[in-house]
């Protein structure tokens, strides 16, 4: 475990250093302590692990069918029963485990786009079960109850949604309790009366322990009870648990664990349990490196498990929350690609500057996060760019298209590529736009394909106007034609595509200078005049189509790297 998740070129920690635990976070050193040693959780953990599909595939479905599995692999053993319901009436559960005097309830996914501890708390339930007779689970059995709430936000979960069915969102709804998820937790709150909590959520993946540059894996939080932030016994013991949760994942995670930073909210949950007397932690899953989703979801599983042992045999009461106290907060998010000190051609005419570009990746697709003087900003990748010119990607015109020739029309579009166009167009008659959608998957075209329909005669009868605007509806971004008014007025008025005389559509041009007004008509000029405004700017928000550029003989440009959407593709790319 302790080297197999880190990224490369990041530091990997030794066996041997795994013995010199205490930590050295920045430039704190956060004291020894004697503590177990958790790493057989690891060690046992891929027998455990019950959840086993993408973190984003939960939904309540998904629980109610898990929760009946377990029941009925280990059978009386394994409690649980349908607690409430959403605003949508999906059900939400509460799995009850053990039998010990002290109570421990934890709730996950109130916000519906976070559900790593989800995946995390059924691998914790297999676990406790496969090894139900084993003294270690046994002394958590015999010690404590567990009320976990897998998904408290069904709702937010189908959708991908941070908020529930009326938009509201649930951890800020301890105070005016108008959501049916919100007032369901504090009746299991008042009916239970739990001695801990544990508030699971994701945060932002990007986020760095302090100003180290490093990501922040984990953050913990004793949340505060009152707005001067002060101690008392019930938020002390939820420092001292996570103290423990920190020292059981400080081998791994050495310098990536931090404090949540966030001032006291008595309308959040996790501030509203501490001051009703339950001792609650908040434990945020951040990002990694690599399979972040499968490593922050055992990080959680061994966190919850080193708590639930440290609160059943009270060792909990030996840890030094001034541990907790010295944690470096969150620092600014991290991004996930910068290119650094390049000569911007930002694709509207004005003149090169240099700045930092970031790029950040948002289901899938790279997107500027910025661009400036970026200097205090980290990343997870990093590109020198002194000496280059980043403009956005050329978009071109290829009229003759021969579907029946798919390998010299792919090593075509290949080879206009390298030479900077990251979209490219591709004129087609009438016929063939059906076959375009099939055909580009199966030819491999690279950078961005789009279709542009050819119309080869005028419209002279309304059956001709009724096929146009079928083919139309097939998906091409625009059409071809000559000084037909007709169709012009017929496609513009009906469908707001664009129609483009031959005369007047920038085919694929050589690009033979940096000038910055050439670089606008091949990138913003043709995206205006094709509707096609995503990614033809170097702008904040636009799509990280780009190029990189050196002067070559002559002040030539000569392509040295290309991009699409963030990624990659020319030389050497995915």
């Amino acid at each position: 475990m302790w080297a197999d998740f880190h990224g490369t070129g990041r530091t990997l920690i030794s066996k041997a250093a795994l013995l010199l635990w205490p930590v050295i976070s920045g430039t704190v050193i956060l004291g020894a302590q004697s503590n177990p040693d958790y790493r057989f959780l690891d060690e046992q953990y891929t027998a455990a692990r019950f959840y086993t599909q993408p973190l984003d595939s939960l939904d309540s479905e998904l629980v109610a069918g898990m929760l009946g599995a377990l029941a009925e692999r280990y059978g009386h053993d394994f409690h649980y029963e349908v607690a409430g319901h959403s605003v949508q009436k999906r059900p939400i559960h509460l799995v009850t485990l053990g039998r010990g005097p002290k109570k421990v309830l934890l709730w996950s996914q109130m916000h519906g786009d976070e559900p790593t501890a989800t995946g995390a708390l059924f691998d914790v339930f297999n676990y406790l079960m496969m090894h139900r007779g084993e003294p270690f689970t046994q002394a958590i059995l015999d010690s404590i109850t567990i009320y976990a709430v897998p998904m408290l936000n069904p709702d937010g979960a189908r959708q991908s949604s941070r908020r529930n069915a009326q938009g509201l969102d649930i951890n800020r709804d301890a105070r005016d309790r108008q959501t049916p998820e919100g007032r369901l937790l504090i009746e299991l709150k008042d009916r239970l009366q739990p001695d801990f909590g544990f508030n699971l959520h994701n945060q932002n993946a990007r986020r760095t322990v302090g100003d180290t540059g490093r990501l922040a894996a984990i953050a913990l939080m004793a949340p505060p009870f009152d707005a001067q932030e002060a101690d008392n016994p019930v938020r002390l013991r939820a420092k001292q648990v996570a103290v423990v949760i920190y020292q059981a994942l400080g081998p791994e995670l050495s310098g990536h664990i931090s404090k949540y930073d966030a001032d006291y909210m008595p309308r959040a949950f996790g501030d509203a349990m501490q001051n009703w007397g339950v001792s609650t932690v908040l434990i945020e899953s951040g990002g990694w490196y690599t399979d972040a989703g499968r490593y922050l979801q055992k990080l959680n599983f061994i966190a919850l498990l080193a708590a639930f042992s440290a609160i059943g045999d009270d060792s909990y009461a030996t840890a030094d929350p001034a541990i907790y106290d010295a944690l470096p907060e969150n620092g600014r998010p991290i991004y996930d690609l910068i290119i650094r000190d390049v000569q911007v051609i930002d694709g509207t005419g004005i003149a090169p500057f240099k700045a930092d570009v970031a790029v950040n990746f948002d289901n899938g697709r790279g997107l500027i996060a910025d661009l400036g003087d970026l200097d205090v900003h980290e990343a997870n990748e990093t590109v020198a760019g002194e000496r280059l010119y980043l403009a956005p990607g050329l978009i071109g015109v290829i009229r003759d298209v021969d579907l029946g020739a798919p390998a010299a029309l792919a090593k075509k579009a290949q080879k206009l590529l390298e030479k900077g166009f990251t979209t490219l167009l591709y004129v087609l008659p009438g016929p063939q736009l059906a076959q375009f959608e099939n055909f580009r998957n199966d030819a491999g075209l690279p950078g961005n394909t789009k279709a542009v329909l050819r119309l080869d005669g005028p419209l002279e009868s309304a059956n001709a106007k009724l096929v146009l605007l079928e083919r139309l509806a097939t998906g091409p971004v625009g059409v071809l034609a000559g000084q037909d008014t007709a169709a012009e007025k017929l496609v513009t008025s009906l469908t707001g595509k664009p129609v483009v005389p031959p005369e007047e559509a920038d085919f694929t041009l050589k690009l033979r200078s940096l000038d910055p007004q050439l670089i606008q008509r091949l990138t913003e000029g043709q995206a205006q005049q094709w509707h096609l405004g995503h990614s033809a700017t170097i702008k904040k928000g636009k799509v990280a189509d780009f190029v990189l550029f050196t002067k070559g003989l002559l002040g030539r440009p000569k392509v040295h790297a290309v991009y699409v959407a963030g990624r990659l593709v020319w030389p050497a790319g995915d």
